[in-house]
């Protein structure tokens, strides 16, 4: 069964777990399941620019900040309706991805990454810097989104939208492949030389790819944003652009399942162990489950799962054959 089978099954079983969940699920936990939606958007970001183009990101927090950041300083000084609000954050992201993509994307492999490295850190330096804009060290409160009458500050609401949003990057990651832009990306990473003699345009194809993650990762961005309430500097560190390249491979670099599963591993199952009292053995396993699945499974745990199903469709056949 391919991955897009299995999607396809997936995907209304989801949308019925989570149209349950505020029923089911206290304040805390449904924090978590909002946070969990707004890391599978920065991560399906990644899945298309790691997974699907090759390029190697080591500034996806980063944009995950401006996005913070931008929807603290837009709701606070603009008073925006969301939808203006997400457009103006994208728009953001868009355009400063564009700016870095202009040295950043005439180079690829670890030149690349650490140019991602570079932008990440001076982010760093200017949220702590600019403290009459960003508060510094301290961070920011976040006001709540301004939706019309619907009340901004429920953590019902921004669920609803987190799962509206996290669904929509989804359907986009999954069917990107299949379009001539994916298979340019498809193309690209298999072989920058081989593409560009076959008429790939080769900037143009990592720009989009390099945008397409920026804008991602704004709009999780704003959802962090609005679900915490408050930002700061130390929440988009290299750190954390780190720990989310290390769930999208273990989830899957080039599955939208694999962005699911990554966030899973994220946010989900440290509250887990955290709950159970055995935070430091979540640190020390989850390094182990990461060399295992480098090693052993490439493609991920989502791969893993395709390949575990692909098997138990064929093996009847197989059988009937012998």
């Amino acid at each position: 069964m391919s991955n897009r089978r299995i999607a396809l099954i997936a995907v209304p079983l989801l949308v019925i777990v989570a149209a349950a969940a505020p029923t089911v699920l206290n304040r805390y936990w449904l924090f978590l399941v909002t946070s969990l939606l707004a890391y599978v958007i920065a991560l399906l970001g990644l899945k298309v620019l790691f997974g699907d183009a090759g390029q190697l990101s080591l500034g996806q927090a980063a944009f995950v900040g401006i996005g913070a950041y931008s929807a603290a300083i837009i709701t606070e000084h603009l008073s925006l309706t969301l939808i203006y609000e997400l457009l103006l954050v994208m728009l953001i992201c868009a355009g400063v991805a564009a700016i870095i993509a202009i040295p950043a994307l005439r180079v690829s492999g670890l030149r690349f990454a650490l140019l991602t490295l570079a932008f990440g850190e001076l982010l760093q330096w200017f949220l702590r810097d600019a403290k009459d804009l960003t508060g510094g060290e301290q961070g920011l409160f976040v006001p709540p989104m301004l939706i019309g009458p619907i009340d901004g500050k429920s953590g019902t609401t921004i669920y609803v939208v987190a799962l509206l949003l996290a669904l929509i990057f989804s359907v986009l990651a999954w069917h990107l492949p299949s379009t001539k832009v994916g298979r340019a990306m498809s193309a690209i990473r298999e072989s920058q030389l081989a593409a560009e003699s076959v008429g790939v345009s080769v900037w143009r194809t990592k720009l989009f790819a390099f945008i397409f993650a920026a804008v991602a990762a704004g709009v999780s961005g704003v959802l962090i944003a609005h679900s915490s309430g408050s930002i700061s500097p130390t929440s988009f560190s290299l750190f954390n652009s780190i720990y989310l390249l290390v769930a999208i491979i273990l989830g899957g670099s080039r599955s939208t399942m694999g962005a699911w599963i990554g966030a899973v591993y994220l946010v989900i199952v440290p509250a887990l162990f955290t709950t159970a009292g055995l935070s430091s053995v979540y640190v020390v396993l989850s390094g182990a489950v990461l060399l295992l699945v480098i090693m052993v499974f490439p493609s991920g745990i989502a791969g893993v799962i395709s390949q575990a199903v692909r098997s138990r469709r064929e093996s009847p056949t197989q059988a009937v054959k012998t």
